[in-house]
Order: structure tokens, then sequence, then C-alpha cells
């Protein structure tokens, strides 16, 4: 029998089944040993799935046009000596044991900050990654082939897994990892269109990622912003190896009233009259896009570019 012929069997049979499975889902699974994502090729192609689902297969894989067709939904692609099925269900840990075929068992994991449950290797060259978004159907992947130098390409395939975050997610994700970081690198541009850095203090995002920073007023970057308004701001966080990229326009803001209410008491030495002179000015950070990435808080990149995510603000 064929092996997608095996799967499409236990896919069927599982789906009948499916509160039984999501209860099982609760049941506790041992850690997997060394379980990481493998490096995804450049050429690869992304496919984007329902749920904000992506998932990177071979530029020689192809949409089957003879795959049967899923209760919950669910793609099949042919890529020579091997195959990739993507299935939509109600799974349960015995799920990923069972489509991984003879001697195959179950572990548990995190990919790119989702829970799965992947296969450990069995007797036949198959893997498969159960991805736990939390959805009332989840995402089974499973890749097979006859031939056993496929495999590093199946267990690439199988972990190549993401989900998007929400818009929500990444503005509250850029906003801890801001705060945590504190310092960040602001950068400007001379006369001579030279970018020019320096580390600041910056006050906590607002809810729409403006950013207010404080310095004195005859400083260079003021007067760069006044002939270029254009700047980035750039926030790392060393703990969680993560950062947070702010790109827009800065403001000098020399107004009374916003002056009054961003102060920072350390900041006392540096100024003649602390935030009434003045020698103390404001710059307002108006960011136009935003850029993160922070895999402690499941923000990668993409493993094929590694461009981090983005969210256009304004």
């Amino acid at each position: 029998m064929r092996p997608e012929a095996l799967l499409v069997g236990s896919f069927l049979a599982l789906a009948s089944g499916a509160t039984s499975i999501r209860a099982a889902s609760e049941e506790q699974v041992a850690p997997c040993d060394s379980f990481v994502a493998r490096a995804v090729p450049g050429d690869w192609q992304r496919i984007e799935q329902r749920e904000g689902f992506v998932l990177f297969i071979p530029p020689s894989c192809a949409p089957d046009a003879e795959a049967p067709r899923r209760v919950h939904g669910g793609s099949r692609w042919r890529c020579g000596t091997f195959g990739v099925d993507v299935v939509w269900g109600m799974w349960g840990v015995d799920t990923v044991a069972d489509a991984a075929g003879d001697g195959a068992k179950a572990c548990g994991a995190t990919l790119s900050g989702v829970r799965v449950v992947a296969s450990t290797p069995g007797k036949d060259h198959r893997r498969a990654v159960w991805y736990r978004t939390g959805t009332v159907h989840e995402l089974l992947v499973v890749a097979w082939s006859s031939v056993a130098t496929d495999v590093p390409t199946l267990e690439a395939i199988t972990r190549s897994g993401t989900v998007k975050p929400t818009r929500a997610q990444i503005l509250a994700a850029a906003t801890d990892l801001m705060q945590t970081a504190r310092y960040c690198t602001f950068v400007t541009v001379d006369e001579e269109g030279q970018p020019r850095a320096r580390v600041v203090d910056p006050f906590p995002p607002e809810p729409d990622m403006t950013v207010w920073m404080a310095t004195k007023a005859s400083t260079r970057k003021v007067a760069q912003i006044r002939r270029n308004p254009r700047a980035t701001l750039l926030c790392f966080d060393a703990a969680r190896k993560g950062y947070v990229t702010l790109l827009g326009l800065a403001t000098p803001v020399d107004d009374a009233a916003e002056k009054a209410r961003r102060w920072k008491p350390e900041w006392k030495a540096f100024y003649d009259d602390e935030n009434r002179g003045t020698d103390y000015l404001l710059i307002r950070m108006n960011p136009s896009r935003l850029e993160i990435l922070s895999p402690a808080q499941g923000l990668d990149n993409d493993p094929r570019t590694w461009l981090p995510l983005s969210l256009e603000l304004k």
C-alpha cells in the first residue's frame, strides 16, 4: 500500500473520534531530545494557510490534484520522491506517532514560540508535527518518503511552520521589549547624508508606538533632525536576544507642558533648571514602521531571508 494511502486512512479514522482525540491532547508528553528547527534554503516556497499559519516547502513541490478531501481542510504536495500533507483537525498525542509510522513515538517541544507535539524517528521514513495553535482545529504536518536520504528534508519541512502573530501581540511584545531594554540607539542623518548613532534613554512607548526622549537643545541630533527628520530607533534586549526597530520622523518639541510631563529625576545633574530650562528639549519619534525579532517571545524572522516581523504603523 502506498504511504499516502495509509495516511488518509489514519486521518479519517482519527477525525471520526474528535472528542476523544481532543481529550487525549491533554495527556502529558515527554519533552523532545534536541528538537530544533532545521535551516530552510532560500529558494523554498512560502505556503500560507489559514489562521496565520505559514509553512516552507521545496521548490520541487507541486499541489496534488488527486489529494483526498479533508473534513476540516488541508492540502497535499508531491515533491518527486516524497510528499507533504497539511491537515486541519482535532488531534491527540497518539495521532502524531500513528502518522509517523511503526516504531515512532510522540514528544513535546516549542517551535517559533508555538507548542508542538512531534514524532520521534520510527521504522518508516516519515515525520509528523502537530502545531498547538489553540484554535478549534489545529494543524498536523506530515512528510513521507520511500528514500532514507530524504529524511533531513522531511524534518526541515515539518519543523518549518510558524504562526503569524496578531497586530496586538506584536505591539505588546515590542512595548515589553523596549521597556526591558531601556537604553536604545537613536540614528539620525547629518548634513552629508551620513547616519549618526548614539545611545539614548527614551520614555516608554505610547500605545501608537510614539516615543519621547530628552536631550540638550545644543546637541548635534537636534540640528540634524531639524534639517532632516528621518530617523531610526533601535532597542536591544540582551537577555532575550531580541530587538525592536522603529523607523519614522523625529521632531524637536520645546513645549513647557510636554516637558513638565516628561522628566526623570536622575537627569538633574545634566540640565540647568531640570525640565524647566531652555536647555532641556524633547524629541518626539513618530514611527511609520516597526520591525521586531524576539525568539523568546515567539517572534522569529523569516528563515530564508532573515527579515524580521514588521508592522506599518501610520
